[in-house]
């Protein structure tokens, strides 16, 4: 498991990214995170769900029509079942390792899937897949291991 000290760090630059200062939301968060990484088996739309609704209450899962959202200049897919099921297959590939959590992270952000806490729980399912699959215990913090992964899926860093 991940020191707990160090998914604190996790939660708090996750919530500074979005702009969250408060010391309880963060240990919230934190508390969350270290749930979500106790499960060890193939992850589903619940579990995510009781993540996001441990860091954002309010926040909903587009299910439905009309449960649309904008991202600065990216419009994600229109609320509806197919919402559910593109997260079904984001969680799969997740859950079986298919792709890099790079490319996992970029998939579900993409998609969006609830009305708010969608970076936050992105990253949470980042450092999921890292952990069980790659051995991650946060010796970087996510914008600091995520700009490195992002160099070398662009293979930017030569190899």
């Amino acid at each position: 498991m991940i020191d707990p000290r160090v998914l604190f760090e996790f939660a708090k630059e996750s919530n500074k990214i979005e702009g969250i200062t408060d010391l309880k939301r963060q240990h919230i968060h934190a508390n969350a995170i270290e749930q979500l990484l106790s499960l060890d088996r193939v992850l589903c739309t619940a579990d995510v769900d009781e993540f996001v609704y441990a860091i954002q209450p309010n926040a909903e899962f587009r299910l439905f029509p009309g449960m649309d959202v904008r991202v600065g200049h990216h419009m994600p897919i229109r609320g509806g079942k197919t919402v559910q099921s593109i997260m079904c297959m984001v969680l799969s590939a997740i859950s079986r390792n298919d792709n890099s959590a790079h490319q996992n992270h970029i998939a579900y952000e993409s998609l969006h899937p609830y009305t708010d806490g969608n970076g936050r729980s992105g990253r949470a399912l980042w450092l999921w897949q890292m952990h069980k699959y790659e051995g991650y215990k946060g010796e970087l913090l996510f914008l600091h291991k995520w700009y490195y992964q992002t160099l070398q899926e662009s293979n930017c860093d030569g190899k």
